[in-house]
């Protein structure tokens, strides 16, 4: 049995057609459970009524959260109910991809016959299919990460099953027995980082993984955030990223004389990333000053920061 974990939150429609491409697989023993974040929009309505009109009650269980509670508490519950409800394997799924029909039997076939814990599809982006948004890739205790044939045309990816030891839970299928074995996703970040920390943590017990590029999916890159449309909201948006990934940083080293030497080294790619997104004089000293004391302050990103930064961060 594969439990599929799905999340929405006001993306009905989206929901529906990542819904019915699972439903149209080839592989049948499978059960969707689909949390809703609380969503604003009617999506809870308009989903029990679509599965209740098109008999998937024992197909589809909705969850229904009281809150948006970001996607790693969100997946953390869908996930638990999973388990006790014994499946097999879970598949961590975006609501806003579709898979090709035999995408599932392919994943759970490799998963079956290999040692690896987690195998990921190749992941193709929606609006043009014949372009890879990912297929996993490569990730070092440094805190470097490299996408295997990304934005690389779907030819060029081989054929065959290769490692990876980084994986994007946008479409990450696991051996239940790895959440027994090492944990949920970490509930420290309300929005992104989730799978960096994932990988930094399986570097850290051998965990192998690896891409079945024979699976593919179509994932609509980025629907969740939006599109940036104003200076000050890129500015909202990096800084979350990067304070995201020095908190975790500063928590996977567990040394501060460490972490310093790395924000240090890793501040050089900040501001040169920066400058090339044309930032207001002045501003790139007051973003990486305001970042690293935030890092030192803090051990988690969660909802409370993530709003107050996405609304009320200015330089």
């Amino acid at each position: 049995m594969l439990g599929i974990v799905t999340l929405n939150w006001n993306g009905y429609d989206d929901t529906i057609e990542c819904i019915q491409s699972i439903i149209q697989s080839d592989y049948q023993d499978c059960k969707v459970y689909l949390v809703d974040n609380c969503s604003s929009d009617g999506s809870q309505d308009k989903l029990r009524t679509y599965i209740s009109s098109n008999g998937l009650t024992n197909k589809i269980t909705i969850i229904q959260n009281n809150e948006n509670l970001g996607f790693s508490i969100g997946s953390n519950i869908g996930i638990k109910v999973a388990l006790e409800e014994n499946c097999d394997y879970i598949w961590l799924l975006n609501n806003d991809t579709v898979i090709q029909e035999n995408a599932i039997t392919k994943l759970v076939n490799s998963i079956k016959t290999t040692d690896a814990m987690i195998v990921t599809p190749k992941i193709a982006y929606y609006s043009d299919k014949n372009v890879i948004w990912n297929c996993g890739g490569k990730i070092s205790r440094l805190g470097f990460r490299k996408y295997y044939y990304a934005d690389q045309p779907t030819d060029n990816c081989p054929d065959t099953n290769f490692k990876i030891t980084f994986v994007t839970n946008c479409a990450s299928l696991f051996q239940a027995d790895y959440f027994k074995k090492y944990g949920y996703l970490s509930e420290r970040f309300f929005f992104g980082e989730e799978d960096f920390e994932m990988s930094l943590r399986n570097l850290k017990y051998n965990v192998k993984m690896c891409c079945v590029p024979n699976a593919v999916i179509y994932h609509k890159v980025s629907r969740s955030i939006g599109k940036i449309q104003s200076y000050e909201k890129m500015v909202q948006k990096d800084f979350l990223y990067y304070l995201n990934r020095m908190v975790d940083m500063k928590l996977f080293f567990n040394n501060k004389l460490v972490f310093n030497i790395y924000f240090f080294l890793y501040s050089f790619y900040i501001k040169k990333l920066l400058h090339s997104k044309k930032y207001q004089q002045g501003h790139v000293s007051e973003f990486m000053k305001r970042l690293y004391a935030s890092t030192l302050e803090n051990d988690k990103v969660d909802k409370t920061m993530f709003q107050t930064i996405m609304n009320d961060f200015h330089l």
